[in-house]
This record gives structure tokens, C-alpha cells and sequence, in this order.
């Protein structure tokens, strides 16, 4: 049975799509069968950062209310085998998903896939609760600013109140040398301020678009939290230098 994981964050714009498609693309190439569903309903984005929009003939709010069969809405990715998306629909009405509908798609979901992965909208978002009701676990998306580790306190109390207790943060967007400088928060900051473990640190030059589909060159950082989601022992690098991560 799959297990399901959201990707969320206490504030908008910190990556959240961007590292779901890209440890999303890592688990698949290893072999895990991996759906990423847009719980972003109304502002949705993860088609286009995977390269599938342009295949997009349901979403998210037709699965959930049986407009049409789960499977007939989910896209394989063209590219990486072992890899499917749900998008989100652009338009929506919030009644589509009341009533326990989304539990229910993804818990049939879960025998057709071995990670479900929601990109979920951020903690502040009214919409944020439709992944963070649904999931076994969190991972919280965080930059090394003050206001995004504050806002990200926000998303674990958001998630305790829903019941989830397995949370892990992503440090994303990490500049070393401004970390080295006292400039910002380092890693150990962040943890001690959140009290949640770590699971991955991405430095700032493989959290953007570097290569086709939405899918960085700076593979190994993305490699490592899948590596880790799969409970194999990768260890966190220090940014004690630039390289690192």
C-alpha cells in the first residue's frame, strides 16, 4: 500500500513544486512507482514543471467527484517511467472536495502506486488542508529567512491539528557563503527554531528550472531526499563549503 506524503510550506514561492517534481522524477528512476498529485486546485503548476500540461484532459476535481475514472485522469509522464501526475483543475468549486472525497481517491490510489506525492498549497491557504488531511506524513518546505522558518512553525501546527505527527523540513535554496557570513539562518538554525528533523538542504543553484520539463541538472540533492524517503542512510552534508550539500 502507497504511502502519502505532502509537500507544503508556511508561505507561497519557496519551491514546493519545484522539489516535488524533481524528487518525484528521482524516486521513479529508481524504480518507485510515483504519482504527484496538484492539490494546488485553482492555481495549479506542477503539469507545466513536469512537461505534461499540454496532455492534460482531466484534473484533480473530475477524479475526486467521479467525473471520470481516477485512472483516466492520471498522465504517465512521457520520459521517466514509473512516473504519473494528477493536475489541478484551474477552476473549481471548494464543494468538490467536502465530505471525505479526496480521502477516498487517494486511498484508492494507494494499491496503484508505492509514493503519493501532494504538492500542496501553503499552510496559510484555506486550500493547504485538502493534502494536509489526506497524508500519512509532511515534508515543510523552508528558505533560510526569517519569515519562511516562522510561516513554516505555522504549517507544523497546521499539520498537528490535522493529526499528523511524521513531519521533516527541506531547506531550500541554501546560499553558503551567506549562510558562512552570518547573513541568514544556517541548518542547524532551523532545526533548533522548528524542533522537526531534516531530510534534505538544497543549495540555491539546484532549486531552479536549469534543464527541459522543470528538471534541474543539480540532480544529487534531490537524489538524497528520495534516497532518504526510501529509508536508505545518506548523510546531511554540511555547508561548512561551497560545494556541499
Amino acid at each position: 500500500m502507497g504511502r502519502v506524503i505532502c509537500i507544503t510550506s508556511g508561505k507561497g514561492g519557496v519551491g514546493k513544486t519545484f522539489l516535488c517534481a524533481n524528487v518525484a522524477a528521482e524516486l521513479a528512476r529508481g524504480g518507485v512507482r510515483v504519482l504527484c498529485v496538484d492539490c494546488s486546485v485553482g492555481a495549479r503548476d506542477l503539469d507545466m514543471v513536469l512537461g505534461v500540461s499540454d496532455r492534460a484532459l482531466y484534473h484533480l476535481s473530475d477524479a475526486v467527484t467521479g467525473r471520470c475514472d481516477p485512472m483516466t485522469a492520471i498522465i504517465p509522464h512521457p520520459e521517466i517511467s514509473c512516473l504519473s501526475v494528477l493536475p489541478a483543475p484551474q477552476y473549481y468549486s471548494p464543494q468538490d472536495f467536502e465530505g471525505g472525497a479526496p480521502q477516498r481517491l487517494i486511498d484508492a490510489l494507494r494499491d496503484e502506486f508505492d509514493v503519493i506525492l501532494l504538492d500542496g498549497a501553503s499552510g496559510l491557504d484555506a486550500r493547504a488542508g485538502i493534502a494536509m488531511e489526506v497524508c500519512d506524513g509532511a515534508i515543510i518546505v523552508v528558505e533560510p529567512t526569517p519569515s519562511s522558518i516562522r510561516m513554516a512553525d505555522f504549517a507544523a501546527s497546521r499539520l498537528m491539528q490535522a493529526g499528523k505527527r511524521e513531519m521533516r523540513i527541506v531547506v531550500n535554496r541554501i546560499d553558503p557563503v551567506a549562510m558562512k557570513k552570518g547573513l541568514c539562518p544556517n541548518v542547524d538554525n532551523i532545526i533548533d527554531s522548528l524542533s522537526i528533523g531534516i531530510i534534505g538542504a538544497v543549495p540555491a543553484r539546484a532549486a531552479y528550472m536549469t534543464a527541459r520539463a522543470g528538471f534541474t541538472s543539480e540532480r544529487t540533492p534531490f537524489a538524497n531526499i528520495a534516497a532518504r524517503l526510501c529509508s536508505r542512510h545518506v548523510p546531511l552534508m554540511r555547508f561548512n563549503r561551497v560545494n556541499q550539500w
